[in-house]
């Protein structure tokens, strides 16, 4: 510990040991008095809070990596999508995450809707009714989905708060 911080704890304890003298010296028979008493311990509490801040203290700071994140929602995503073709029982190929979203070719027309109607109301279950993903489907059986703004800065809230 340091010159200054001995100093600083002497001094806090000094104040708390006169105020306890004066309470136990100072006569109990009115209620004036004990009125005095009680604000001389809130003054006496308030200046040794302060005695205390001005020593320093603990702060935390926490950061949200925003790029590790953007990652996790397009790996969520993938994953996402792989769970749906798989249970659905769907053919696909060339699943794969590319330029921050998720590429994946099915060739039937009726098996891309199914996938894109399992995955349509996952994007709207958010809670500010934004649509979390993006789903382009180019007509030759590739469907390339990306997270988007909206969906993005929303999760981002979500871990902040939490």
């Amino acid at each position: 510990m340091n010159v200054r911080g001995k100093t600083a704890g002497f001094i806090v304890a000094f104040m708390l040991a006169s105020a306890a003298c004066s309470a136990i010296a100072a006569p109990r028979g009115t209620s004036d008095d004990a009125q005095a008493v009680d604000k001389a311990r809130a003054a006496i509490a308030a200046k040794a809070e302060q005695a205390l801040a001005k020593q320093g203290g603990s702060k935390i700071l926490f950061k949200v990596d925003s790029a590790a994140l953007r990652e996790a929602v397009v790996t969520e995503l993938r994953d996402d999508v792989y769970r749906t073709v798989r249970e659905g029982r769907i053919p696909f190929s060339g699943l794969a995450m590319r330029d921050g979203g998720v590429e994946v070719r099915i060739a039937e027309p009726k098996d891309r809707q199914r996938v894109l109607a399992k995955l349509m109301p996952s994007t709207k279950d958010s809670p500010s009714g934004a649509q979390t993903i993006s789903i382009a489907d180019s007509g030759d059986g590739l469907i390339r989905l990306m997270p988007t703004e909206a969906g993005f800065a929303e999760r981002l809230r979500e871990l902040v708060r939490q």
